[in-house]
């Protein structure tokens, strides 16, 4: 091979979860890293096939849309507004490597992703109606709640707002 010729390997990663489909497979997320062994000169990787914190979360997500075991009594089933909206809070989560505590159905129909750290409870709340609801709790005093815009940039500071909370 000559300083002009160069080859490139390709590795398939399984896909992501969908929010359309009804499977509650566990889908393993796969990493790309720098090895640190190589020179980096040569530009080898290395592939490290794992499964991450909110793995299981998708699963839940995935399993909510048809089980109706895990719905609360009287609560109407997630719809696929609620439950894509809550995809897409999930991976914003990601983005802010904030792992959540659960994923269930809501009450009020639709999916909660809730997080606690020690006496302080929040979630989002992605509702059947379109609607999303932030809440930060100190299981004291009256919880705080707030209306979320659909937007990238509103669910972005909701969760920023929700990582400062529990890290205080």
């Amino acid at each position: 091979m000559d300083a002009m010729t160069a080859s490139v390997g390709l590795i398939i990663a399984a896909p992501a979860p969908s929010y359309h489909s009804d499977s509650s497979a566990l889908h393993p997320r796969y990493l790309a890293a720098f090895s640190r062994s190589s020179n980096a000169s040569t530009g080898s990787y290395y592939f490290i096939g794992t499964v991450d914190g909110f793995t299981p979360h998708f699963a839940k997500l995935d399993e909510i849309k048809t089980n109706p075991r895990l719905w609360p009594a009287d609560a109407e089933q997630p719809e696929e507004v609620a439950t894509t909206c809550a995809g897409i809070v999930l991976n914003k989560f990601r983005e802010y490597n904030l792992v959540p505590s659960s994923v269930v159905a809501s009450t009020e129909g639709g999916i909660a992703i809730c997080l606690i750290n020690g006496n302080k409870y929040a979630d989002i709340e992605c509702l059947n109606s379109g609607a999303i609801l932030g809440v930060t709790s100190n299981r004291r005093d009256v919880p705080v709640a707030w209306e979320v815009e659909a937007t990238d940039h509103a669910i972005a500071l909701s969760i920023a707002r929700i990582r400062d909370f529990l890290q205080r």
